[in-house]
């Protein structure tokens, strides 16, 4: 084969795979409304004001809990307990409605390793902690949000 054809053929190798990545890159907004959202089970708690959260398919175990009766003070603290390494946790969105009984609904978004990806099979603790003021007869919904892998460094 001669040199030029050669060089041709590798120029042309590397221009396709120059289009690809570029492709991968590409910006595509995503509308993130729902996507992906699976409402969590909330257990009322025998012993204590609260709930109870246990999620397995979604990795997650945690408590609502109001320690004082009389104060509108709430503590979420959970943990995502993940199969592998890679996954990341984002601050918790808490929205408090200004409804008779409050509504408080929760979201927790979660980033799941990259495709294509070299992760380690191992636990993976993440903790999650939030205070939410709310007031006692307060209705609460929570909701775990898996997001698409961040492209190109592009973040909502």
């Amino acid at each position: 084969m001669s040199k030029i054809k050669q060089m041709s053929q590798g120029g042309l190798l590397l221009f396709a795979a120059g289009l690809l990545l570029w492709g991968g890159c590409t910006f595509i907004p995503v509308e993130l409304d729902g996507l992906g959202c699976d409402v969590v089970t909330l257990t009322p708690v025998p012993d204590r004001y609260g709930f109870a959260i246990q999620e397995e398919d979604l990795f997650f175990t945690g408590t609502i809990i109001k320690s004082d009766l009389n104060s509108q003070n709430w503590q979420l603290d959970g943990e995502f307990n993940f199969p592998t390494k890679g996954y990341s946790v984002l601050e918790p969105k808490v929205e408090v409605l200004r409804t008779w009984p409050q509504q408080v609904n929760i979201t927790l978004l979660v980033r799941s390793p990259k495709l294509l990806s070299c992760v380690c099979s191992s636990d993976m603790k993440v903790p999650v902690s939030v205070k939410i003021k709310a007031a006692t007869n307060a209705e609460f919904t929570m909701e775990i949000c898996s997001l698409p892998e961040s492209r190109c460094g592009w973040y909502e």
